[in-house]
């Protein structure tokens, strides 16, 4: 039996989750799948459970140790190589397949003439809790060219920056040689956004296939010089991708958009970084780079004129100098919100909540803690307390859509004064 899907697995010390991701692929009345597990230098023993996995009748696994810890992006490239299936999806290793949904996406895309790209309907264990957001006026499916979806996504200031609920043709990623960057943070990101530049048209459907897990504390919650240099790196390999292409007009105000956020997460990282680690930030991709510092195509695409003016001089006393600034500009934003009247706890754990979380320390505001979705449902009694005129929530997430849904369920818990930080 030919093989349909293809899942792709990077693990690396996911003894306590992997084993729970493998039975979720398995389905009786489903057996056209391969597994490929790309162990990432583990040193936990993840293997002995895939190996335990393996006992299941019907389960294809293969696995390919990497020699050395690569990351995510490196070792998923390795499974796209070793792959056999039709289609390829990106399974994380404590991630898992909703019960049933192959079957039905498996004759969705023959109906549909097999499409090189597929958006799925995925579920979270935190905000935003699904991309429904995504298929806004889609019924049960859609077939969209990428002009339209697209502009759709612009509108809603959406983005895409993950690649497991897609499910993608792996003989038109080979064809067009679409790979992971060299990458350990934000490597997602690049990649789908160079995927869906690359496709003609993508099929929506409007059915939930996948469960992601955001609990995880790895390199996706390193909010120090490492997720800085990555965001530089995602910069300028996003330069490099448009370069390569013949961009529309309204590719053009989407990948703005993108642009904005990895400068976003490059800026907030840039703020946690120690002084002594500015120098290994200057020597890192932006020395590889600097030939496209004053490409022309850069300033279409940029509107952080901060940003555009650092990075035209990336050196240690320009870089100090813009920290400095930032700090004392964040400072009059707070302020003029009369934030230094309340007691302050930040909504959502991202980089530009730890951004914040320093700035209110620096500058001796009466800050609290980073609070998130699990902490209001253990502490209930603790929160309903604390919802007071004298307390305030930050909702530190730079997605539109986040804001409002957080807002609006911080207001159902009691609280009065809730604010959005924006960067």
């Amino acid at each position: 039996m030919s093989v349909f899907f293809s899942f792709i697995i990077p693990a690396f010390n996911s003894k306590k989750t992997i084993k729970r991701s493998l039975k979720s692929v398995i389905n009786k009345n489903y057996t056209k799948n391969e597994i490929i597990i790309i162990d990432d230098k583990s040193s936990d023993g993840s293997l002995n459970k895939v190996n335990l996995s393996r006992e299941i009748k019907n389960l294809k696994i293969t696995i390919i140790k990497n020699k050395k810890n690569k990351g995510p992006g490196i070792s998923r490239n390795e499974g796209i190589k070793k792959a056999k299936g039709k289609y390829l999806i990106f399974l994380d290793s404590d991630d898992q397949i909703i019960s049933k949904s192959l079957k039905k996406f498996e004759s969705e895309i023959i109906k549909n003439k097999y499409p090189d790209l597929i958006l799925g309907l995925y579920k979270k264990d935190s905000y935003p809790y699904s991309n429904k957001i995504f298929f806004k006026g889609v019924n049960k499916k859609s077939y969209q060219t990428n002009k339209i979806f697209l502009t759709n996504i612009k509108r809603r200031k959406l983005i895409l920056d993950e690649c497991w609920p897609l499910i993608v043709k792996r003989k038109f990623l080979l064809k067009k040689k679409l790979f992971f960057p060299i990458l350990r943070i934000n490597e997602d990101q690049v990649f789908t956004n160079k995927l869906i530049l690359n496709v003609k048209k993508i099929l929506l459907l409007n059915e939930y296939f996948y469960y992601h897990s955001n609990s995880k504390k790895g390199l996706s919650k390193d909010f120090g010089i490492r997720r800085c240099k990555n965001y530089i790196a995602s910069f300028f390999l996003m330069i490099k991708i448009i370069r390569e292409q013949n961009i529309k007009i309204y590719q053009k105000n989407y990948l703005i958009t993108v642009f904005e956020e990895i400068i976003s997460n490059f800026i907030s990282s840039l703020i946690l970084i120690e002084d002594y680690q500015i120098k290994n930030l200057v020597n890192s991709e932006y020395k590889l780079n600097k030939n496209l510092v004053n490409a022309p195509i850069i300033r279409n695409f940029i509107k952080n004129k901060d940003f555009l003016e650092l990075i035209k001089n990336f050196e240690k006393k320009k870089i100090q100098f813009f920290i400095k600034n930032y700090l004392i500009k964040r400072k009059i934003y707070l302020t003029e919100k009369k934030l230094d009247k309340f007691q302050i706890y930040i909504y959502c754990n991202t980089s530009l909540a730890h951004n914040c979380k320093k700035i209110l320390n620096y500058f001796k505001f009466d800050f609290k803690k980073i609070i998130e979705d699990k902490d209001l449902e253990k502490n209930k009694k603790y929160f309903k307390r604390v919802t007071s005129k004298d307390t305030c929530v930050l909702i530190c997430n730079s997605k539109v859509e986040i804001q409002k849904r957080i807002k609006t369920k911080l207001k159902k818990f009691g609280f009065k004064n809730i604010f959005i930080y924006e960067d």
